[in-house]
């Protein structure tokens, strides 16, 4: 299957490019911290996001820790952190190693210091929403093997079908939650907006762990 192209941006949020730290994507952020946590809704936060603005980029959507924002002339969205989610982060630099067609393409990460307040910002590929088909099918596959711990012959003959469609989907599943197995619950994949597709229909998991259990 075809991914994708995703170009990388030459300059990345101007007015505060001497402030971003040279961070690697292997880098872990830290636990949640009171220090670093901060009220989203903020008069800093107010201005951080008309920047954006005023770079073309707008609101598309809202996490429980983030918003992310779109731009019509890039093929990437921005998803903004106002508080450390290590989850997120940790998933993020599991996409980087994996280099999966069913796991989002990360571009870049980057840890923006304001002003006192921290942001933790990342450039992931543009993606589509799913259907009612492929998420409810991917959340049953996933509550299968969390929650009613099913042998892997019997989930392959249940969803033979759809295996032959995505080879090699189960195996990113497992991997998933073997990885982080204490993190991966149905809070996170039993949200269909965690289930997204690219142009050609490929599902992308964006989103599986937990942040609740860090």
């Amino acid at each position: 299957m075809k991914i994708c192209e995703i170009v990388v941006p030459k300059t990345f949020l101007k007015k505060y490019k001497k402030e971003i730290p040279a961070r690697p994507l292997t880098a872990e952020i830290s636990v949640y911290n009171g220090e670093e946590a901060f009220n989203k809704h903020s008069e800093e936060w107010d201005k951080f996001r008309k920047n954006l603005q005023s770079n073309g980029w707008f609101r598309i959507g809202e996490g429980y820790y983030s918003d992310i924002f779109g731009n019509k002339n890039k093929n990437y969205v921005l998803k903004a952190n106002t508080t450390p989610d290590q989850q997120y982060d940790r998933f993020t630099r599991f996409c980087k190693k994996e280099h999966s067609i069913y796991l989002p393409k990360i571009i870049d990460r980057k840890f923006i210091s304001k002003n006192g307040n921290t942001y933790y910002v990342y450039l992931i590929e543009k993606l589509y929403k799913s259907s009612k088909d492929i998420s409810k099918i991917i959340i049953s596959i996933f509550k299968d093997i969390i929650e009613n711990n099913a042998d892997e012959s019997h989930i392959r003959e249940k969803y033979n079908k759809f295996f032959k469609k995505y080879p090699g989907l189960y195996e990113m599943i497992k991997k998933i939650i073997l990885v982080n197995p204490k993190n991966i619950d149905m809070t996170n994949m039993g949200n269909k907006d965690n289930i997204m597709v690219r142009k050609d229909g490929t599902p992308v998991l964006i989103d599986p762990y937990s942040s609740f259990y860090s």
